[in-house]
């Protein structure tokens, strides 16, 4: 693999159109033997098990769709050895849905000699719906099975499920209310790509990349039961808490009493879930009537609102360790991975008091908000032990965690409001203690490591006490198109990065290269991660054409168009991004289309794209980069790019449309893929006065919808808070507004889409 302009350029172009000689259907049960290439794709119609004395050998070029819900289990041998350029695929057929992955359990006992998969892709694997072992390991789950070899694989698209966990029962009425129960807790599986427990298996050279665990919802409390008497005192029960919200761990791999060997990987994009605590139950309503002038006077008492549950984030974006201080992580590239959001819960609202009469009133005052915690280890997270991190760049974590406080509830008449629930956001790039050496850590949200690691010979952002270490830019090439190759001028840079040749002297040479022209690294070896050695590129090329350079945006903001022409010898179907990198070199991504084909012809072009820039933006140099992925690998096989600049000065802001880019609405088809929202058009379209926008979600998220007229200032604000999973819908009114252009702007899960509407009136 060459590193070139982009992450580890491809080695590759896989064939799209896998042959298919003849559909061979599982129904379940044992299988061992032989699943050859003339029977492919072998398609799971129930779930499988290699049994302990059995040994099942896949050919290269075999393709395994799995239904929904269903699993390969490994219990003896299994033999997935593709090739370079002819891998085995484990894939769902239902990409929405998923598959449960494949699992290797308790093969330390089996007869039967190590399992091995290697060049096999596992694309689209889900944890089980179930509260179970199997709810762990989106595409792979690993227990007591160390004799394993996991090399040259590719785990991309798995996840672990979200889970919403049951609400409270409400209480029943009396003159004094029963109380609400407590909503329940929601606890979501760990290792959105491989959960490995009691096991020390190598996984070496792959690719681990946009995988995820899931949100966790915790159950809303049950509502206290009314309270209602006569002449005599009445009571409205309390709300039951919020349940909490727990997400998963590991965004990647999740390692637990492992002393698993885990070199030479690219993991990047991956994240863990968002946990968000259930509300609190309203206090019941209390009711009674007293018309005799003596006292005591009976009272009319509110119940009290229930608390916000708490909502805790996933931690490690990329890894989670516990109990796993001999695990080797040697040479890695972890770059860009982040950690959820932790939402408290609402408090419930205090119960009512009222009646006739002679009476003593008391609302129920309204629930606390419910705490919210951020993920810690933006990159890792450690639990009881101290793993040694070699040779690894750690890069471009820009995302912050947030911890989030829920609002407190009302009391009863709607005058006093409960305190909020507090916020903590996630901490620190690595979170616990490591044995870290010849590392870089750069250009991320939170560089801070563990005061307890043991850090040497590494180029650490701040700054961090041992021997050997420097704090210098590391002078990635191009990290905003994944490409963390150090500046070298022997390799065509105009600067030499400072960690090449400044690892440590006593350590072994590194089989690979920090180099863009790919050659194997020679002297003191270097900081960071070391490429695969060059391999030939293949044939597609991305050119980004600016309109009227050079662009220079007003300080106000404005915008600027370019094309953008693709050219291709053979069909594939890729992934294409936009990213702009700001002028402090974090990476902003602007655009994603994914699992794209390619037409027939050789060439596409998009002229006329029209990309904003908000009046907000920092004055300065901008890159504007494209690039191009293989969907099926996330190898990266074209790049361009070009700058920008943004004016400084006190003109008034031109527009409020943020970073939309516009025109992709007739460009590449919309992503099908369990992580995107879709944005669908607008009906009717043109309108007059009303009109429907839909969209959906693949997971409970935070929404922004909003409309600008056609100079980008804002007229309508639709949505602006958390919304549940599936198809939503609502209806703009533009009665207010004059005829013409309209935009509407989606954002959610960290991706932002724009579409136009016609008002005619």
């Amino acid at each position: 693999m060459k590193c070139s302009t982009t992450i580890g350029a491809a080695v590759l172009v896989l064939l799209m159109a896998l042959p298919v000689f003849a559909d061979t259907h599982v129904p379940g049960g044992n299988v061992s033997g032989v699943w050859t290439l003339a029977g492919a794709p072998y398609i799971l119609d129930g779930n499988v098990v290699i049994h302990q004395d059995s040994t099942l050998l896949i050919d290269p070029g075999v393709e395994v769709l799995m239904a929904p819900f269903r699993r390969f289990r490994c219990e003896g041998q299994l033999l997935a050895i593709g090739t370079e350029t002819d891998s085995i695929w484990f894939t769902a057929t239902d990409t929405l849905q998923g598959s449960e992955g494949v699992d290797f359990l308790n093969t330390d006992s089996s007869p039967r000699d190590s399992s091995k998969m290697e060049y096999s892709n596992i694309l689209y694997g889900v944890g089980s719906s179930a509260p179970d072992l199997y709810m762990h390991g989106g595409g792979l789950y690993i227990e007591y099975s160390s004799r394993l070899l996991i090399s040259h694989c590719t785990m991309a698209q798995c996840r672990t499920r979200n889970v919403s966990g049951p609400n409270g029962i409400a209480g029943q009425p009396s003159w004094q209310g029963g109380p609400g129960t407590q909503g329940g807790d929601a606890l979501v599986g760990h290792g959105g790509a491989i959960f490995c427990g009691e096991s020390s298996p190598i996984i070496s050279f792959c690719l681990l990349a946009y995988n995820h665990t899931g949100d966790a919802l915790g159950g809303r409390g049950g509502d206290g039961g009314a309270g209602s008497n006569y002449e005599l005192s009445a009571y409205g029960g309390g709300g039951g808490a919020g349940g909490n919200g727990e997400a998963g761990h590991g965004g990647a791999l999740y390692l637990t009493n492992s002393a698993a060997v885990i070199e030479g990987n690219i993991i990047i994009g991956n994240f863990t879930g968002s946990g968000m605590g259930g509300q609190g139950g309203h206090g019941g309503n209390a009711y009674t009537v007293y018309y005799l002038m003596e006292p005591p006077f009976p009272y009319a008492v509110g119940g009290p609102g229930g608390f916000g549950g708490a909502g805790y984030a996933g931690k490690g974006g990329a890894i989670w360790a516990a109990n796993s201080s001999a695990a080797l992580l040697t040479n890695n590239l972890i770059a860009q991975n982040r950690t959820g959001t932790g939402q408290g819960g609402t408090g419930g609202q205090g119960g009512t008091a009222s009646g006739a009469g002679l009476l003593v009133i008391s609302h129920g005052l309204g629930g606390m908000g419910g705490n919210g915690f951020g993920g810690d280890g933006y990159a890792m997270y450690i639990s009881n032990g101290s793993p040694a991190i070699t040779n690894s760049t750690i890069a471009q974590h820009t995302q912050l965690s947030a911890g989030l406080g829920g609002p407190g509830g009302l009391n009863g008449n709607g005058t006093i409001t409960a305190p909020a629930g507090t916020g903590s956001n996630g901490t620190n790039l690595i979170f616990g203690s490591a044995s870290i050496s010849n590392c870089i850590t750069w250009g991320n949200v939170d560089p801070n490591l563990s005061g307890s690691s043991i850090v040497n010979y590494s180029c650490i952002q701040g700054g961090f006490p041992g021997i050997g270490n420097i704090s210098s830019d590391p002078l990635f090439v191009n990290p905003a198109l994944d490409n963390y190759c150090l500046s070298q001028i022997a390799s065509g840079q105009t600067q030499q990065s400072p960690a090449v040749d400044a690892g440590n002297p006593g350590s072994p040479m590194i089989i690979g290269s920090t180099r863009t022209d790919g050659v194997q690294d020679s002297g003191v070896v270097d900081m960071g991660y070391h490429y695969p050695l060059a391999m030939p590129q293949s044939q597609i090329t991305l050119t980004l054409t600016p309109h009227n350079p050079p662009i220079q945006i007003p300080a106000g903001g404005g915008s600027f168009q370019f094309d953008v022409n693709i050219n291709y010898s053979q069909p594939l179907i890729v992934d294409f991004w936009t990213i702009i990198t700001l002028p402090d070199s974090t990476p902003l991504p602007i655009l994603l289309r994914q699992n794209v084909a390619l037409p027939p012809g050789g060439s596409v072009v998009r002229p006329n794209l029209t990309q904003f820039v908000p009046g907000s933006a920092l004055p300065g140099t901008y890159i504007y980069s494209a690039c191009l992925r293989d969907h099926a690998t996330w190898e990266s096989l074209a790049a361009d790019s070009f700058s920008f600049v943004k004016l400084a000065g006190e003109d008034s802001p031109s527009h409020d449309l943020g970073w939309a880019l516009l025109g992709w609405e007739d460009g590449f088809s919309e992503p099908e893929t369990s992580s995107q929202f879709i944005l669908l058009n607008a009906s009717p379209n043109p309108f007059n006065p009303t009109t429907t926008i839909r969209y959906e979600l693949p997971y409970m998220s935070h929404v922004q919808l909003a409309v600008y007229d056609i100079r980008g200032r804002l007229v309508a604000d639709l949505v602006n808070g958390v919304r549940s999973a599936g198809v939503q819908e609502l209806t703009f009114d533009a009665t207010n507004l004059p005829s013409g252009m309209y935009f509407y702007r989606l954002q959610a899960n960290g991706q932002s889409e724009v579409k136009k509407m016609m008002l005619v009136k």
